[in-house]
């Protein structure tokens, strides 16, 4: 039942056009990004690990950038056309262990393709990645396995990872766990607020409390500008 047509939305006549040759019903919930030269990746899904394809927006059809298959909660673009992705994709009430695996893709490259860095310190399922003002990007929430609402397994640190080193930095523990349906919002202060989780099956509690966390650099001296 998944919708694969794709369609453009034009706001100068409010109105939107059908992409009926570029049909591709990949799964739910997505990781689409824009290149610079216009075209649209899709990099994974939040639910489902997927292969890496390319919708070309001039000739309405789709091209495999990296068949293999590896797994991403979340995922970032970095830096223009440079993307990271990291965890497990999965959804409620499933079983087995989070990965802590990250991986990026440089669509700048002849023959892009995934290539595998640094593990974070923690396994994740339902992590949120947040790009931040300075290049680095922040891991939030989550838990170490696919359950979605197992509180004895949350992840509470926040981790931080480089794109110069390609590693990762364990942070300041939240509070409160943020696993399924949880969310993670760059503030205009610099600052990141995470929020939410449950709204699911019954034995998960609706957490309607929120947190702010403040990175590093903001107590460095004059804050990046975003």
């Amino acid at each position: 039942t998944n919708a694969g047509i794709p369609e453009v939305y034009d706001p100068s006549t409010n109105t939107w056009t059908q992409l009926t040759a570029a049909n591709n019903p990949f799964e739910t919930y997505p990781f689409i990004y824009q290149l610079s030269d216009g075209r649209i990746v899709h990099v994974n899904g939040s639910e489902y690990p997927t292969t890496t394809d390319i919708l070309n927006l001039n000739t309405l059809s789709w091209s495999t950038v990296d068949s293999a298959i590896k797994d991403g909660g979340s995922s970032v673009m970095y830096k223009p056309d440079v993307i990271m992705k990291a965890g497990s994709a999965t959804d409620s009430q499933e079983s087995g262990a989070s990965a802590n695996t990250t991986y990026v893709l440089d669509m700048t490259q002849p023959s892009p393709s995934w290539k595998q860095t640094a593990s974070m310190a923690y396994p994740r399922s339902f992590l949120n990645l947040t790009e931040l003002p300075d290049g680095t990007v922040l891991a939030t929430g989550g838990e170490t396995d696919k359950n979605g609402g197992n509180i004895s397994n949350a992840v509470y640190p926040a981790e931080l990872w480089s794109p110069v080193t390609q590693t990762w930095t364990t942070m300041s523990a939240m509070h409160t766990p943020r696993e399924y349906h949880g969310t993670a919002l760059l503030l205009p202060d610099g600052r990141v607020l995470e929020s939410g989780m449950g709204a699911d099956f019954g034995n998960v509690p609706n957490e309607l409390s929120a947190e702010f966390f403040s990175p590093p650099y903001l107590f460095k001296g004059p804050r990046p500008t975003i």
